[in-house]
């Protein structure tokens, strides 16, 4: 191989790495996954607080046909949540129970109503 040839390749090399190099740091990072850590694994006490507050955010709605509440003991009297989640909040109750023992009793009075207000479903006592 002549000297000009080896020449004439180290500077396609080059050019190759420079811009095998900016592609690399030109491209988009991947999106974040954002994985819900799972309740089982949970000592109890840590459990009943991330679910309360997963609670919380299972309201959304357009309408006051979208909206329900249940008995959910421990967590409460009455819960609030969109119809489309009672489901899960069953299954998240009778799971959370199975494994760390109901701990109340409640005698408690149903709401009269609960309704749709700025697309989240609310408690309405009237």
């Amino acid at each position: 191989m002549t000297s000009s040839m080896k020449r004439s390749l180290l500077g396609i090399g080059i050019l190759l790495g420079l811009g095998a190099g900016w592609w690399l740091r030109s491209a988009e990072p991947a999106p974040a996954v954002v994985v819900e850590t799972p309740l089982a694994a949970m000592a109890c006490d840590a459990r009943k607080e991330v679910l309360r507050a997963r609670i919380a955010t299972r309201t959304a709605c357009e309408a006051d046909a979208d909206c329900t509440s249940t008995m959910a003991c421990p967590f409460g009297c009455q819960i609030v949540v969109s119809q489309s989640e009672l489901p899960w909040l069953k299954g998240e109750i009778a799971a959370y129970n199975a494994a760390c023992g109901p701990e109340c009793v409640y005698k408690c009075a149903p709401w009269t109503r609960v309704t749709c207000r700025d697309r989240a479903c609310v408690a309405d006592p009237r």
